[in-house]
């Protein structure tokens, strides 16, 4: 059993370096290198680049694995996008425009200048994040396996200045799928389907407004209302539309399921004491603070509550 400190330690520095996987599919290099490809719809870029790894697979496989996207939706550009291009083209694409994008943002071109100590910290950050590596197994995890298999021989950078924080993408993704993969078991075994897991989490204000995730996610107002009013009736929203807000009960559950989706990763970061995982988090924290402040999330997206709509809410990403 994890204590809740170390728990929360955890918890809070994944999703800052996942930061830097989650930035880059709002980035622009990495869209226009995907398209550059013949893969030009937002919604069939997303799919084809984060699918890519899985292979040529059907739209049930990438509906199963990203779990809240309307299964209809995915249908209408997978299996498309791979005739498009191969699923090997569009990752090179996809590592391509990750490349430049951190260039952008943390390289000598980035805005304000580049902090001299940012490669170093990068560097370090990767070193430290090894053994946890290391220690992620595939069992059960498909998208993540796909991106440990896809990313196994590491990416090499272009330019050698950028390989810190290209290194420091790749360890980011695959923490982001290995803990994805356990967070969607968690969501099967607490009975949420993958509409109502998105509609509870947009519902708290701490993630995409109701309106962006629909549209992203390619759920009709009339198929996110009724997923409310079920919901609704099982206790754990209050109100109805996009107006609706979560009960006590709803909020404890999804802290079960965080809980759960922390202990199916809890054994991978044993390798780390909790003054090492306080350490990093100060340092994940720099990088996270410098994508928030220069836009990598866009503000139209996002409810206030997200820490992600402003650089005066920068410190808390």
């Amino acid at each position: 059993m994890v204590n809740s400190q170390r728990r929360d330690l955890i918890r809070r520095l994944s999703k800052r370096v996942e930061s830097v996987h989650s930035a880059t599919y709002f980035a622009r290099p990495v869209g226009e290198a995907i398209a550059g490809t013949g893969v030009t719809h937002p919604s069939a870029i997303y799919f084809a680049g984060r699918a890519a790894p899985l292979g040529r697979v059907p739209a049930s496989v990438v509906a199963a694995t990203f779990y809240s996207f309307n299964p209809a939706y995915i249908r209408r550009f997978v299996p498309e996008c791979w005739d498009t291009a191969a699923p090997e083209t569009v990752h090179a694409a996809r590592l391509a425009g990750v490349e430049q994008f951190l260039a952008g943002a943390f390289g000598p071109e980035a805005p304000g200048g580049r902090s001299p100590e940012l490669p170093a910290l990068a560097q370090h950050l990767v070193d430290a994040l090894d053994p946890v590596l290391t220690a992620l197994l595939p069992d059960g995890r498909t998208l993540f396996a796909a991106h440990q298999e896809a990313l196994a021989p590491g990416v090499q950078a272009q330019d050698p200045a950028v390989q810190p924080f290209l290194d420091l993408w790749r360890a980011a993704t695959l923490l982001r799928e290995y803990r994805g993969d356990g967070h969607i078991g968690a969501l099967i075994t607490h009975d949420l389907s993958g509409l109502e897991a998105i509609v509870l989490h947009c519902l708290t204000g701490a993630s995409f407004r109701p309106s962006a995730a629909r549209k992203s996610r390619g759920w009709s107002e009339e198929e996110w209302n009724a997923a409310v009013e079920s919901l609704r009736e099982r206790g754990l929203v209050l109100g109805a539309g996009d107006e609706a807000r979560i009960t006590d009960e709803a909020a404890a559950l999804r802290e079960e399921i965080e809980q759960a989706t922390d202990a199916s990763v809890a054994l991978s970061w044993e390798a780390l004491s909790d003054e090492r995982l306080a350490e990093l988090d100060g340092q994940a924290k720099d990088f996270a603070k410098i994508l928030v402040a220069q836009g990598a999330f866009p503000q139209k997206l996002f409810a206030t509550g997200s820490g992600l709509t402003s650089r005066e809410q920068a410190d808390r990403a």
